[in-house]
């Protein structure tokens, strides 16, 4: 192969290595250590790439000192990309064993060892075509690659048979590139070997990226799904319903209006299906108030909501300060004999909006109460906890027996380009009547 066909074929390797690293850097991955690796990878490619091409160009062969700092920049650069793959592959091991790390220190050890021969040339200790410097550079780099074979097969069983063939298929390509350089003494061939694996290993990111994205999206819809579930219990529906039937002898416009309250609730559970994650806090007080007037015609004199709502002008995940209000009736006032109060509270800060929900019911020992599933204490919280924290918020929860319990979420403010913000302040109060009790609520 002549000079220029070896340059043609580095240049076409240079721009398909910087459409990869363009193409990698939009990839949303789900180990970003593994993101910035690959792209590290990349750029020594390009870096060993465009050295091996200036190899056999006039502008570095006319002077020795320059042919040879090309030469150690190119080493440098392949045994970089030797090294970072060791480390991708050790990265998708979950355990690194003592084992494991031996060969990565063996494998550093060895890159070092090459990148001080091949810097030799530059120091005028040895010339860059002493035949002891090209051996004696061979010697460590199959080593690397000798030990990063050992790494994958080692860890086969974890990797899984996809990432194994993988990675060594990774591998057999710029060592069939070395082969050739040591028969022919063509020093591209194996760079370019190089950028054909990195491609490779780039289309299988890509891949497993895609299946990642499309299982989310799946989770994302069995979520949603499970979210409404929990929204509409049938033991809710049933106890409304049975209100409901009991008015229409008692009270009909009683009934009347309790059916128009439970329509807007169900509707409002449904519509969260297709709605955005997040929603407007009116919208979800909305939804709030028509549980509550549902409740509050079950539980009768026995509950009692207080609200101070200061502010609405920021956003929540959908039914998630409703699924706290339903705790706090539950597992709060439910449990207490005589009732109680559940209180909403809302307030500005110079960063965050504050959303408190509290009870004065039973309250518990959070030392001795581990919320670890929907199926424990304050059920649903985990899931709520963990969809505003999504959304750039906080929750913490204070408890004590006896005394209640008091549920604090903090939404970060997002910055706007008018920095006056507007929030709604006033206070209107709101009273119903329910079973001939009277609800005392501030919105």
């Amino acid at each position: 192969m002549s000079n220029t066909g070896i340059i043609t074929l580095s240049v076409l390797a240079v721009m398909m290595a910087f459409i990869m690293l363009f193409s990698n850097l939009r990839i949303r991955y789900g180990d970003k250590r593994n993101q910035e690796i690959f792209t590290w990878m990349i750029i020594f490619n390009i870096l060993s790439l465009i050295t091996s091409a200036l190899y056999y160009t006039d502008l570095v062969s006319f002077s020795t000192f320059l042919t040879n700092l090309n030469i150690v920049f190119l080493s440098i650069s392949f045994y970089m990309v030797e090294l970072l793959f060791a480390e991708t592959v050790i990265n998708n091991v979950t355990h690194i064993s003592k084992r494991n790390q031996s060969i990565r220190v063996c494998v550093h050890i060895f890159v070092l060892i090459s990148m001080i021969i091949w810097i030799l040339p530059a120091t005028d200790i040895l010339d860059v075509k002493n035949p002891m410097l090209f051996w004696a550079g061979q010697i460590p780099g199959w080593a690397v690659t000798s030990l990063i074979i050992v790494l994958i097969l080692l860890n086969r069983k974890e990797l899984g048979n996809r990432k194994t063939i993988l990675y060594l298929v990774y591998l057999l390509i710029p060592m069939v590139g070395m082969i050739m350089r040591n028969i022919t003494g063509i020093v591209g061939l194996q760079h370019v070997g190089m950028t054909v694996s990195l491609l490779l290993l780039h289309s299988a990111i890509n891949m497993e990226q895609s299946i990642r994205l499309k299982e989310e999206q799946r989770e994302n819809e069995v979520n949603k799904t499970r979210m409404m579930l929990t929204q509409i219990k049938p033991h809710f529906i049933y106890n409304s319903l049975n209100t409901i039937y009991y008015l229409c002898e008692k009270d009909p416009k009683e009934a009347q209006k309790a059916i128009s309250e439970f329509s807007d609730y169900l509707r409002g559970n449904i519509d969260s299906l297709t709605m955005d994650e997040t929603i407007s806090f009116k919208k979800e007080l909305e939804h709030i108030r028509h549980y509550l007037y549902l409740e509050c015609l079950r539980y009768s004199d026995d509950l009692n909501v207080a609200m101070d709502i200061n502010c609405t002008d920021f956003k929540v995940p959908a039914l998630s300060i409703q699924l706290l209000v339903e705790n706090a009736i539950k597992h709060g006032i439910g449990h207490k004999p005589g009732g109680g109060t559940v209180t909403i509270h809302t307030h500005e800060e110079d960063d965050a909006y504050v959303i408190r929900v509290s009870d004065d019911g039973e309250g518990f020992d959070p030392k001795t109460v581990k919320i670890v599933d929907e199926k424990r204490t304050h059920i649903g919280l985990v899931s709520v906890r963990s969809r505003i924290q999504n959304a750039g918020g906080t929750v913490t929860i204070d408890s004590e027996p006896a005394k209640g319990t008091e549920v604090t979420v903090r939404i970060r403010k997002t910055p706007k380009k008018d920095s006056h913000e507007t929030s709604s302040t006033d206070k209107t109060e709101y009273r119903e009547e329910s079973n001939g009790k009277q609800t005392d609520m501030e919105m």
